[in-house]
This record gives structure tokens, sequence and C-alpha cells, in this order.
């Protein structure tokens, strides 16, 4: 098995190559803060409530140092693996943290409450 590291900026990623197949996974220390990554696409109402509904997140003074944001617009041509994921289920959040393989999932119609439950498990 092939591995690399590939820095962005304060995150890093591992792309692992295993026969030809590549695949990632994002590799956090415990003063990382989470991740918060959603998927959307202009047009969408669902996604623009999405939207308002993380600004409510990011707002909450609880979260300013835990929590960073990213947007991803899956209709952008350099993001046709998300359009290929999610052109159905937008939006889509993914909560990403230093101890966790997996991303945790919201989709279609999020909630600011559920989402900070979630960031403060752990």
């Amino acid at each position: 098995m092939m591995s690399r590291i590939v820095s962005f900026s304060s995150r890093i990623t591992r792309i692992n190559k295993v026969r030809g197949f590549a695949s990632s996974s994002v590799i956090f220390s415990q003063k990382d803060p989470i991740w918060l990554t959603l998927y959307a696409k202009q047009g969408c109402s669902l996604c623009d409530k999405a939207k308002e509904v993380l600004q409510q997140v990011r707002k909450d003074p609880s979260m300013t140092q835990k929590i960073k944001y990213q947007y991803v617009d899956i209709t952008d041509p350099n993001n046709d693996q998300w359009w290929d994921a999610y052109c159905f289920d937008v939006p889509v959040l993914h909560v990403d943290r230093y101890n966790q393989k997996e991303s945790i999932k919201f989709m279609h119609r999020l909630n600011a409450e559920k989402i900070i439950e979630e960031i403060e498990k752990y």
C-alpha cells in the first residue's frame, strides 16, 4: 500500500492507493476544530435553509472556537464526485472530528440543536 500526506491549510489528508483505487481520509489532532462541510447547490430551497441553520450554529458563542466551516457547490465541475454522490440528496452536512473514521452526516432538513448536540458529544 502506498500512502502520501497532502496538506490543506490546517488539515492533513492522507491519500492511500490500493490496487489502483484511491481513497482519502482526514487526519486530525485533538486540538483541531470540528469541520462542518455543507454539500449543496444553487436554486435549492432546502440548501438555502441549511445555510441559515448553519449560520445560527456558527454564531453560537459556544461553537466559535470548536468549528470550521466550508461550503461545497456540487454543481461546480471540479466537484463531480460530490455531484455523483449527492445530486438527489442535497443538502448534506458532514461533521468531521479528529477521532472518527467516517463523517457524521445530516441530510435534507438540518436542525441547529441536533448539529450542536453532535458537536458537543466529544
